[in-house]
């Protein structure tokens, strides 16, 4: 399926190229290391197509792409500049940050504008409702920002999220542990829907979900974020790696093909169908009514504070986060304001 890109995107590009002062030469690149939310899969394609076709390169940039293993890890990582870039969900880096105002790290460019979180769980258990998922198990990563938002999800829908036993295990272990019963359920992402589903009909094992956004949960998701230091100490390189990752998302949008293409060149364990499937689901809900009015990337401070409002409500901080300690718009270059 192609998408049209609306016009917005595309001036928001051209802004923010003549703001960097057009293009960079190629034959010095500058190495970056980028640290994904999760082991990659097809909602990362535009990124893999980023690299191979040139598009970072023509900002001057050789970007490394470095797998990970959930938004906490990722927080963590880029908090100890232990990578220049990474791409976490924003409630996990409220939660960071609410704990430790010390840490940081700011969303700079936002990728999934609505939240992809959801509780995966086998018919055959007899869940029903979230409700009925007190009691029972659920097996996660650690850092998996599924995790980390579910007291949010709970809290919305009325049933305690401490009377859920969590079973903690590798990410990869997650789906096994589903379908041989280890766990009554695991927190996952919509794009990886294909993959689950494609499971599920294999082993006949029929699957239910239930979405995050469908109990309330209207807040931002998975973003670029960087180190405090590097947003004020290397403006020029961050302003292009955004608006390179925005290009090569709008080129991959306009070439679902190729850009599958680059992500299977480099994980070719995973199927060309999922892969497209996964991306599509990334592609959905990436353009809303907001970024085709604002721009892609650009966060708006009103539901930047909903995202904080609801983490702090039912997720223990020690303080509150603003919404300035947690994101920035500087790189995007959108002129609107709100």
């Amino acid at each position: 399926m192609v998408r049209r890109i609306p016009k917005v995107f595309l001036a928001v590009f051209v802004a923010s190229i003549f703001a960097t002062g057009g293009l960079v030469s190629t034959a010095s690149a500058e190495p970056v290391r980028f640290f994904f939310d999760w082991i990659p899969y097809g909602k990362h394609a535009s990124f893999f197509a980023g690299v191979k076709y040139g598009i970072y390169k023509k900002y001057g940039l050789d970007v490394t792409l470095v797998p990970g293993k959930g938004s906490g890890l990722s927080v963590k990582t880029i908090g100890t500049k232990g990578a220049d870039y990474g791409h976490a969900d924003m409630g996990t880096l409220i939660i960071a940050k609410g704990n430790n105002p010390d840490l940081q790290v700011k969303e700079i460019a936002m990728i999934h504008h609505n939240n992809l979180f959801n509780i995966v769980f086998l018919k055959s258990s007899g869940i029903k409702h979230p409700k009925d998922l007190e009691g029972r198990k659920i097996g996660s990563s650690p850092t998996n920002s599924a995790k980390v938002v579910f007291p949010a999800m709970a809290g919305a829908v009325g049933f305690d999220p401490k009377k859920v036993t969590w079973v903690t295990m590798e990410s990869s272990a997650q789906d096994p542990s589903l379908f041989a019963g280890r766990v009554d359920a695991i927190p996952s992402y919509r794009t990886r829907n294909p993959t689950v589903y494609k499971m599920a009909k294999k082993l006949n094992k029929p699957i239910g979900m239930f979405n995050y956004s469908d109990y309330g949960l209207d807040i931002y998701s998975n973003g670029i974020i960087a180190h405090g230091d590097t947003i004020k100490n290397k403006k020029n390189r961050t302003r292009r790696f955004v608006i390179a990752s925005l290009e090569a998302f709008q080129w991959s949008v306009s070439n679902p093909k190729d850009a599958v293409t680059a992500f299977i060149e480099k994980n070719p364990s995973v199927s060309r169908d999922l892969a497209r499937g996964h991306f599509e689901i990334g592609v959905d809900v990436a353009i809303t009514p907001n970024t085709k009015k604002y721009g892609f990337g650009f966060m708006l401070r009103d539901k930047v504070q909903r995202t904080i409002d609801t983490m702090f409500k039912y997720k223990k901080m020690k303080s509150k986060p603003t919404p300035e300690d947690v994101y920035t718009n500087e790189f995007v270059n959108v002129t609107l304001a709100r």
